[in-house]
C-alpha cells in the first residue's frame, strides 16, 4: 500500500516536467525536512565546516523563523587564517557547499564574512545568528 505522501510524489513525478511542476515535486519531497532546529542544523553543519572557520552564523528566513519547506539555508563563516586551516580554493568551497546541501537536504548558500559588502553585512546582522564560534 502507497501512503497518501507517497502517491502524492508519485502522481508528481508523472506530470509533465515543466517548471512550476518540478517546484511542485520538491515542495513534496521535502516536506520531510521542513522543520530543522537550530540544533540539529549545528550537528550538521560544523562537523563539516569547523577546520576551516572560526565562526559559523545562519541568517535570513531561517534565523527569523521564517523557513518554509522549500527555504534555502544561509551561512555566513569568518574563516581561519590561511596558515592554520586546510587550503580552501574555489572547488573545495564549492564540495563544502554540496556536502551541507546533501547532509541538510536543502539547498545552501554558503558566504564568507570577507565575501559581502557593507550594505548587505546591514541586513544580514538584523537577524543573525551564530551557530558555532571557536575559542
Amino acid at each position: 500500500m502507497v501512503t497518501k505522501q507517497k502517491k502524492s510524489v508519485k502522481t508528481k513525478v508523472r506530470m509533465k516536467t515543466g517548471d512550476k511542476n518540478l517546484r511542485a515535486l520538491k515542495k513534496a519531497k521535502s516536506k520531510n525536512n521542513k522543520n530543522i532546529k537550530f540544533s540539529e542544523l549545528k550537528l550538521k553543519v560544523v562537523p563539516i565546516l569547523k577546520p576551516y572557520v572560526n565562526r559559523i552564523s545562519v541568517f535570513g528566513s531561517f534565523a527569523r523563523g521564517e523557513a518554509t519547506a522549500t527555504s534555502d539555508i544561509d551561512l555566513l563563516i569568518a574563516l581561519k587564517p590561511a596558515k592554520i586551516r586546510p587550503t580552501l580554493g574555489l572547488i573545495k568551497f564549492i564540495s563544502l557547499e554540496q556536502a551541507l546541501e546533501k547532509k541538510l537536504g536543502r539547498e545552501v548558500d554558503l558566504i564568507t564574512e570577507d565575501g559581502i559588502n557593507a550594505r548587505r553585512r546591514q541586513n544580514i546582522e538584523k537577524d543573525r545568528v551564530v551557530l558555532y564560534e571557536s575559542q
